[in-house]
């Protein structure tokens, strides 16, 4: 059987778990990235052989009881309870020898309501504990995704809120003051798209390109596709990777580039199919024995 593995320096490339079994077992060259909504998710992991051999890489939770978490709330019970269903979720996924990366929403300074929750030294503060408390639980680094720009919706929709990270500089000044060795970053390139859309179309490319130029700060890679040219990409799209009228080739050359580990973030299996055929097709990725 040929497996299909990513042609970057980190070698990793997933797929989601919530794609499903039937789907995964006849695409046995991927590990698997799968959210974890709670730390007592870690013993249905555990109790499915598949799921506790491939996985990967852990998606960390980012709400509680359907409120996004805030570990730079101004509010300190939402603050507390944010930074320990995090640390709790960590520690109980040590369990999961194979999982290399455990991926995180800025998680700070959420304003869904359009007012202030935090400041951005206790989101600083907030991360710096959190990686503390974690020391020793850790088979690879956290890193840090960037947010989607949320709209309203219509023809003319603005942007919704304001939610701290859904742009480049934010994104790499949060890691870069949290400071710590095993604290890096996670490209979503769909995300990145939504971005793009505040700009006019003339600035968007550059937009795409200052997410993936940087230091190697970039260790983890969500890569699927969005349409950066028309309101479309005002949605967090997922779309498979190089369907027409999303990222450009040149794009999606830079995201291989990457020394990082990469997930095919597509929910659905034809756009996981389409997605992998083209990274086949564009020597994006390679298949070996």
């Amino acid at each position: 059987m040929r497996k299909t593995q990513s042609s970057s320096p980190d070698g990793s490339l997933n797929l989601l778990a919530a794609l499903g079994d039937e789907y995964l077992t006849g695409r046995p060259g991927f590990g698997l990235e799968l959210l974890l909504r709670s730390a007592a998710s870690v013993k249905y992991i555990l109790a499915e052989p598949h799921l506790k051999k491939n996985i990967r890489v852990i998606h960390l939770p980012y709400t509680f009881r359907g409120n996004r978490l805030n570990i730079a709330d101004n509010d300190s019970a939402i603050r507390r309870r944010s930074i320990r269903l995090v640390v709790d979720t960590i520690r109980r996924a040590f369990a999961l020898v194979n999982v290399r990366k455990y991926v995180t929403h800025p998680l700070a300074l959420e304003t869904w309501d359009g007012k202030p929750r935090g400041t951005y030294e206790a989101a600083v503060d907030s991360f710096k504990e959190m990686m503390e408390r974690v020391q020793g639980y850790l088979h690879g680094p956290v890193v840090l995704e960037n947010n989607r720009v949320y709209f309203e919706p219509g023809r003319n929709g603005r942007r919704r809120n304001r939610i701290y990270g859904d742009n480049p500089e934010e994104w790499r000044r949060l890691a870069k003051d949290v400071g710590h060795p095993m604290f890096g970053l996670c490209l979503d390139t769909s995300h990145a798209v939504t971005t793009t859309q505040l700009l006019a179309k003339k600035q968007r490319d550059k937009c795409l390109r200052e997410f993936w130029e940087g230091d190697g700060e970039i260790l983890h890679v969500h890569w699927s596709g969005n349409f950066p040219y028309d309101k479309r990409g005002r949605n967090d799209s997922h779309e498979a990777i190089g369907k027409e009228g999303t990222q450009p080739l040149w794009f999606h050359r830079g995201i291989a580039k990457l020394k990082a580990s990469k997930t095919i973030e597509v929910l659905r299996p034809e756009r996981a199919d389409a997605s992998i055929e083209y990274l086949l097709a564009q020597k994006l990725i390679h298949q070996v024995q």
